[in-house]
């Protein structure tokens, strides 16, 4: 498979794993080093991303 393939196949892999979510969890650390994670529902429209 050349490479333009394997984007490709990854590329609709990636799609339908997002595809099948309906939220995400965004985990970070704040300025002192302490852990924060919040929750967002989101969708997806014509590649736009809706938070």
């Amino acid at each position: 498979m050349n490479n333009k393939g394997l984007e490709e196949k990854i590329s609709q892999e990636i799609m339908a794993m997002v595809n099948s979510r309906k939220s995400l969890l965004l985990s970070s650390l704040t300025e002192e080093d302490e852990p924060y994670a919040s929750y967002a529902p989101f969708a997806v429209e014509k590649i736009v991303y809706m938070y």
